[in-house]
């Protein structure tokens, strides 16, 4: 899919400003603006962020606390960033 930075803008519900800086690596990705981009594109945070979970784990929280390591081991340095700061903007949401 190939998508503008405007048209990304649009279907978001955000600013372009906002999209570039993002993109650019300026600003944060709060789990609010996350939410909306996977809303816009048709899909879920996590399939932005790259995790799928297979049926065969939802059960097991072991096995899956196992994968979901690896598959962060797996990513780059700045999509790990990314992924920090919205865990860290959960964590205020639920406090």
């Amino acid at each position: 899919m190939k998508w503008s930075q405007e048209k990304l803008a649009e279907e978001a519900n955000l600013t372009l400003k906002h999209i570039s800086r993002i993109e650019c690596g300026i600003a944060n990705l709060h789990i609010v603006t996350l939410n909306r981009i996977a809303l816009a594109f048709k899909t879920s945070p996590a399939e932005i962020l790259g995790f799928t979970i297979s049926p065969k784990h939802k059960a097991n929280v072991e096995i899956l606390s196992g994968d979901l390591i690896e598959q962060l081991k797996k990513q780059p340095k700045r999509q790990l960033e990314i992924i920090k700061l919205l865990l860290d903007e959960l964590s205020k949401a639920v406090e």
